[in-house]
């Protein structure tokens, strides 16, 4: 047995040996046996040996405890570094003997070797990073043309994605490629030159026949863009767009340099396009002028039906309105500028009738809804027109008369609504108190409109009007024919003597003549007290005939009654439809707007000899609107 001192181990760093299941340090002692081998390491003559589980010494490349260690032919471990190709691979044996693991570097550059030591060649990835070595195992670095550009940095990562390299900003594909022309990079168009570099400055670039407009950042302009030659539109693959074109919605016609147009556009027909460049469709109102552009955006022009209306545009598009002379016809165009057909219009209070094309009718006669009218030469309706129910009209011109009329030398009333009231030869009547003050009978007199007047007498017994005595005399000195009404509140047969007594005594005072009408005022009456007295049908049976027949004995034989439409009516206080009552009425008020009499049980105005129609009507020479009757006998 030879005892060796292993201080030769001192020269394998890191290597440690498993010598009969023991692990040797520094001036351990191994025995070997010649004729014994045994699986582990072992050293004979200096070098160092490793044998197998079958007891052969191993040669080559072999792991042990998850180390890669090279042993030489004669089985030794390897002592030098040395680099040794190996079944087409290489591979990096060091001083100790191990099998270089990972990077490594010498003057040529940066090498890898896998975990089993292969020196790696070709395109690798490690670390998540990609490396392209070559055939001699070195990194790659700077540029690559293969088949197209790529980076390398100094560690030989290849580039991805948005890097700078020298001051310019590139962007390197999934491959490695850099990125050339037009390419989408996160839902954004960017532009980069032949070399691969973004794009810096704004600039307009024309390329397989398209414009595009590239921004500072590199991205293509998307949408609106405005310049010195005006607007432009870029869509969503940047290109400039030109020709019609729909964008939201709006309809633009973009010139050959890809400008929106605005204003008037003539091409086979006139369109008009607004500040924006939207073609206008439909109504639209220009420089204070209305249009219809149709479905292609033309303006229309003649007669067009639109939303089942008709309408006329002159021949610059206009939408006319008002009276329209047309091909030697009238027509009649609203504000809103549809056309007036089958219908009436009253323009200047005359009256016009448009037939179903919407010509105005002229020199002829026709029927109307059942009533015959006769239109002159201008289409104005001349004279009488007379209703399906009755009513009757009177056209001057064209005009409806309302209001007071002369015709033919015959006095007329017509209503509010046209409506002729009562026959002809009918009596302008007012009726007058001291509520109307001094009245300027001059003036009322010039004014000529007035046949008669009703003079208040006073109210109940108590005393008479504070202006009788004056508004008798002027009447007689004017010779404006009158009569008289007494206001009552008699409640009874005693009060209702008492009234007419009064009445009686008035009357002799002032010489009134015994043929002159006495009109009895039966209202509700009111008390200053505010007393409610209702005073029943059956009363009035009683009250009315007493007070006539006072008057009557004393030459007063022209008497009758004065009430309101209500109060014909009502039993609670009033006549309560009373045909004895009612036959005494002969002068009866009722109001409204229209002046048309609404009476009901069959009752008209004419069935009484005098109407009562207004309380508000101005008449010259008095200071406050006056009561107005209208007296058909």
């Amino acid at each position: 047995m030879r005892k060796i001192i292993l201080t030769f181990l001192l020269l394998l760093p890191i290597f440690v040996m498993n010598i009969e299941a023991k692990t040797f340090k520094e001036n351990d002692v191994i025995e070997e046996k010649k004729d014994e081998k045994v699986q582990g390491w072992s050293i004979e003559d200096g070098k160092t040996y490793y044998v197998d589980e079958i007891g052969h010494r191993v040669i080559g490349i072999k792991k042990i405890n998850n180390e890669y260690y090279y042993f030489e032919n004669d089985g030794s471990l390897c002592c030098t570094q040395k680099w040794k190709y190996i079944d087409n691979q290489w591979y990096l044996v060091k001083a100790n003997g191990m099998l270089k693991i990972g990077w490594y570097h010498n003057e040529e550059g940066w090498h890898y070797f896998n975990s089993e030591g292969q020196m790696l060649t070709g395109w690798q990835e490690i670390d998540g990073n990609t490396y392209l070595f070559t055939d001699k195992g070195v990194i790659t670095t700077g540029w690559r043309n293969q088949n197209g550009w790529r980076y390398f940095n100094e560690q030989g990562h290849m580039y991805l994605g948005w890097k700078y390299v020298s001051g310019e900003k590139y962007y390197f594909n999934y491959r490695g490629y850099i990125t050339i022309g037009i390419n989408e990079i996160g839902n954004e168009l960017y532009y980069f030159n032949e070399q691969g570099h973004l794009n810096k400055q704004e600039k307009w670039r024309k390329i397989n026949g398209e414009w595009y407009f590239i921004k500072s950042d590199g991205r293509l302009k998307i949408g609106w863009y405005h310049n010195e030659e005006g607007w432009h539109y870029f869509n969503s693959e940047g290109q400039m767009l030109t020709g019609w074109q729909e964008i939201n919605g709006n309809t633009y016609l973009f010139t050959d340099k890809g400008i929106i147009t605005t204003g008037w556009r003539n091409q086979n027909g006139w369109r008009y396009f607004n500040e924006q460049g939207h073609m206008f469709l439909g109504w639209r109102e220009i420089s204070g002028e209305k249009y219809y552009f149709n479905k292609d955006g033309y303006i229309t022009t003649g007669f067009m039906s639109i939303d089942s209306k008709i309408y006329y545009f002159n021949e610059q598009g206009h939408m006319m309105i008002g009276n329209v002379y047309i091909n030697g016809e009238n027509y009649y165009f609203y504000e809103d500028g549809h056309m007036a057909k089958n219908e009436w219009v009253i323009k200047d209070k005359k009256s016009l009738y448009y037939d179903e094309n919407g010509i105005l009718i002229k020199n002829k006669k026709i029927i109307i809804q059942g009533i015959e009218y006769n239109f002159d030469e201008n289409g104005y309706i001349t004279s009488w027109v007379f209703g399906k129910d009755g009513e009757v009209y009177y056209y001057n011109q064209g005009v409806k008369l309302t209001g007071w009329q002369s015709l033919g030398g015959q006095k007329y009333y017509f209503n509010s609504l046209g409506q002729r009231i009562g026959n002809g030869n009918v009596k302008k009547v007012i009726d007058i108190s001291e509520f109307d003050g001094i009245i300027d009978w001059i003036k009322v007199v010039e004014q000529g409109d007035i046949d008669h007047v009703i003079v208040r007498i006073g109210f109940g017994d108590v005393r008479e009007d504070y202006q009788l005595q004056r508004n008798i005399q002027k009447l007689k000195q004017y010779k404006i024919p009158f009569s008289l009404y007494l206001y009552s509140y008699a409640e009874n047969n005693d009060e209702a003597i008492a009234e007419a007594n009064f009445v009686v005594k008035i009357l002799d005072k002032y010489n009134i003549d015994r043929n002159t009408k006495i009109y009895y005022d039966i209202e509700k009456p009111t008390y200053l007290d505010g007393r409610d007295i209702k005073i029943k049908p059956s009363q009035y049976k009683k009250i009315i005939p007493t007070f006539m027949n006072i008057l009557n004995k004393h030459g007063f034989k022209n008497c009758a009654v004065y009430t309101y439409t209500s109060y014909l009516y009502n039993k609670d206080s009033g006549f309560g439809g009373d045909s004895d009552l009612i036959k005494l009425v002969e002068w009866i008020a009722q109001y409204n707007s229209d002046h048309v009499y609404y009476a009901g049980k069959d009752l008209k105005e004419t069935d009484f000899k005098g109407w009562q129609y207004s309380e508000y009507e101005y008449i010259p020479g008095f200071l406050n609107n006056v009561d107005v009757s209208i007296f058909f006998n």
